[in-house]
């Protein structure tokens, strides 16, 4: 039955983050991204809105893909959790080592 829950979960976080992710690479989805909607338009102007929606596409798009490869050793029962646990921390660390870059690094403003 857990495995069952840890499946489900990295299924469906895995799926939802790469729909969202191909979503945003279309550059038609701006507003999803936190922050850029609420701007003015001046400031919004400072920003290169393209490059961001692309980047944070793919910054969903590459993590999405190792929790969907993840739950292969779970349906093996090929030592599930440590997988599990593999999967998330490496999200997340690619989440927030995507957004720190996003924050710091001056490629998205024109």
């Amino acid at each position: 039955m857990e495995s069952f829950a840890m499946v489900s979960a990295n299924l469906f976080g895995g799926l939802l983050c790469l729909i969202i992710g191909i979503i945003l690479r279309t550059g038609k989805a701006n507003f999803l991204i936190a922050g850029y909607n609420t701007m003015s338009k001046e400031e919004q102007a400072k920003w290169d809105a393209k490059a961001m929606s692309n980047f944070i596409g793919w910054l969903l798009i590459i993590p999405s893909i190792v929790l969907l490869l993840g739950c292969v050793p779970i349906w093996f029962n090929f030592f599930p959790l440590v997988f599990l646990a593999v999967t998330w921390i490496v999200f997340t660390a690619a989440i927030l080592g995507g957004v720190i870059y996003m924050n710091l690094s001056s490629r998205f403003k024109r």
